[in-house]
């Protein structure tokens, strides 16, 4: 999650996209529920951020979904 923001930040966006997928695996695969909404959250700017407005929604409302969960 960390490498991904910091990717994102420093604006390498497809980068930064490959990192938070492999970030949402390894938490989903812990049950790493808050995490997984960061992660969500974080994968959300990176979408927008490409202009993938669609993207960002789903992964925008997948980390709502989660975060109303906790």
């Amino acid at each position: 999650l960390a490498r991904g923001t910091a990717l994102r930040l420093a604006g390498r966006p497809a980068e930064a996209a490959a990192a938070l997928a492999r970030a949402r695996e390894v938490f989903e695969r812990a049950d790493a529920s808050g995490e997984l909404a960061d992660t969500w959250r974080e994968l959300a700017a990176v979408r927008a951020g490409l202009g993938d407005w669609r993207g960002a929604y789903e992964a925008q409302a997948a980390a709502t979904a989660l975060a109303e969960r906790l």
